[in-house]
């Protein structure tokens, strides 16, 4: 009775969130089992990392709801672990997606898992399933049965399938919609070559056939492309680049682009969709020509990226978070930085002065000057200066533009 009461005692609020802190204990795991066995309950733990847009989006929506609060206090003992810190528990309940919430009964076994966000009605749906013993899995089954050709449900499925290792199964499914899931949804398509292969891979380090299957269809991509270019289809080239980055073989796609580079006629449609795997190794080796012939249409390119970026920001407008805003800033300053060095590196000014156009058009900020410049100098050393600081006079305040010649000092 006196372990009990100091047990309670210990119950305290524990996470960073207030509106999520009347939900989950401030308990180590071991004695959230003993108070779970105390209360005839499971354990719920929210597996998250800090650095995890999903795991923050369900501190701000699903924690807070008022349903799901008096449900985690009513039916589970539940804690918010934080899988960086605590990596072992993470190993031993095979903790590989963020957020994780895991389900565990009073003995330390699995009673169930949902993966990823939830929502507050979807994740109360969930959870009640698993108290119920109806997993994702079994859900997810009875509607594959009616909808078979749905390659996101097919996907979702072998997903699961693959948690509870029935590896040769999700193999069938994730097969399946990397053949023929694109031909039944054409929403499908961005999905095919990005998270699919990523998740057949993941697969394919605990079961060997799923990587031999990889294998086997970028080699069956690359020989089309090597022996009869002038016959290849732009897929060949998506799907070469695309399973080559989830083999961890990139190598092998810039060895494709120098073939292509070499092939006669130059086909720049099968070129362009590499330029994402071969743009740093060539810019490395000052390969400037040879880039600016993957790359093709460069002003359009950046046209393009400056287009996504302004969207992104549309759709960003008045959020709080603003990480995915950033992380796209970022990358569209370094491919633009990329390009422009590679412009001036191949001594083509006109090239050159077109993307810097086209970049400041789409950031002018000092950030943007500053790495636009680091490439620069890179390719050219002061010659390649004047423009860029022509262009940053005309864009940046005063002060920005004295810290701009500043910091060019100081890099020389």
């Amino acid at each position: 009775m006196n372990a009990v009461i100091l047990l309670l005692s210990a119950w305290a609020p524990v996470v960073a969130d207030e509106a999520a802190s009347s939900a989950f204990v401030d308990l180590s795991f071991e004695k959230a089992l003993a108070l779970a066995k105390e209360k005839d309950k499971p354990v719920m733990i929210d597996f998250y990392t800090t650095w995890c847009g999903p795991c923050k989006k369900l501190d701000h929506t699903t924690w807070k709801d008022a349903k799901v609060r008096e449900w985690l206090r009513a039916k589970t003992v539940a804690l918010k672990i934080d899988a960086e810190k605590q990596r072992r528990l993470a190993k031993k309940y095979g903790i590989n997606a963020y957020p994780t919430m895991i389900f565990i009964n009073a003995d330390g076994s699995i009673k169930g898992q949902l993966v990823g966000y939830h929502d507050p009605e979807k994740f109360l749906a969930g959870a009640k399933d698993l108290l119920d013993g109806v997993t994702p899995r079994m859900r997810l089954e009875e509607q594959y049965r009616t909808t078979p050709d749905d390659p996101m449900l097919r996907m979702k499925l072998a997903g699961e399938l693959a948690r509870e290792d029935k590896h040769a199964a999700a193999l069938e499914h994730y097969l399946w919609c990397l053949d023929h899931g694109a031909e039944k949804s054409p929403e499908f398509v961005g999905v095919r070559l990005s998270y699919l292969p990523m998740q057949i891979a993941a697969l394919g380090r605990e079961y060997a056939p799923a990587r031999a299957a990889l294998v086997e269809r970028r080699d069956t991509a690359g020989k089309r492309l090597r022996e009869t270019p002038a016959k290849a289809r732009h897929e060949d080239v998506q799907v070469y680049a695309a399973l080559n980055k989830n083999l961890r073989e990139a190598d092998k796609t810039l060895e494709l682009c120098e073939h292509l580079l070499k092939a006669e006629p130059l086909r720049p449609e099968l070129l362009r969709p590499l330029l994402g795997d071969v743009l740093d190794p060539l810019l490395e080796a000052r390969r400037y020509k040879d880039l600016l012939r993957v790359a093709t249409d460069v002003p359009a390119l950046v046209a393009t990226q400056r287009a996504m970026l302004d969207d992104t920001r549309k759709h960003f407008q008045g959020q709080s978070s603003q990480g995915r805003l950033e992380y796209m800033v970022q990358k569209y300053r370094e491919k633009c930085s990329k390009l422009y060095e590679a412009a001036l590196g191949a001594d083509d000014p006109r090239l050159a002065e077109r993307i810097l156009y086209q970049a400041i058009r789409g950031d002018d900020s000092l950030d943007m000057y500053a790495l636009l410049a680091r490439h620069a100098r890179r390719a050219k050393g002061d010659a390649g200066m004047p423009a860029l600081l022509a262009s940053a006079r005309k864009s940046l305040a005063d002060a920005e533009y004295r810290q701009f010649e500043a910091s060019l000092d100081q890099a020389r």
